[in-house]
């Protein structure tokens, strides 16, 4: 089966803290639409000092071991510092669902998405881009130094992975 491959990363360069997806504040993003039935991997990569428990409302999340197999259905995943998870989800509820860090101080301060399962939505609405028709998201989550804004998603760089098709 193939599973078409989306990341997020949380990344850390020194001073203030501004937890975000995306590099956008929650106020500032637009939500994350998927189209109903549309099957997902999400790789979280965490290179912050914290453990993150990233929850998503409304779905399951079908958690991997490094390997791609199927090891536990969760509700919410917990990335601890240094580390990666990558896992499942399958968009089987419309509708507008939250998309968080469970560590409350972090959701406040812009650690926070809707997601929306919609029947029409399409390549064009999709926060991502498409690459040998697989569909990529660069989600990403970091402390932001200072005054210095957080990076755009436009200044994301999109790689075809080899192992995008797992």
């Amino acid at each position: 089966m193939n599973w078409p491959y989306h990341r997020t990363a949380f990344n850390r360069p020194h001073g203030k803290v501004c937890w975000s997806f995306n590099g956008i504040k929650f106020s500032d993003a637009a939500p994350v639409l998927l189209k109903y039935g549309e099957r997902l991997r999400i790789t979280l990569i965490n290179d912050t000092m914290m453990t993150h428990p990233i929850h998503l409302h409304g779905m399951w999340s079908d958690l991997e071991d490094e390997n791609g197999n199927f090891m536990v259905r969760k509700h919410t995943i917990d990335v601890p510092h240094g580390t990666k998870r990558s896992y499942r989800v399958t968009a089987d509820a419309l509708g507008r669902w939250a998309y968080h860090c469970h560590l409350l101080y972090h959701m406040e301060m812009g650690m926070f998405r809707e997601v929306r399962v919609e029947n029409d939505a399409n390549e064009e609405k999709f926060e991502g881009h498409t690459c040998s028709g697989r569909r990529f998201v660069y989600l990403t989550a970091f402390y932001c130094g200072g005054l210095r804004l957080c990076r755009s998603p436009r200044r994301a760089r999109h790689v075809c992975h080899a192992d995008a098709s797992r």
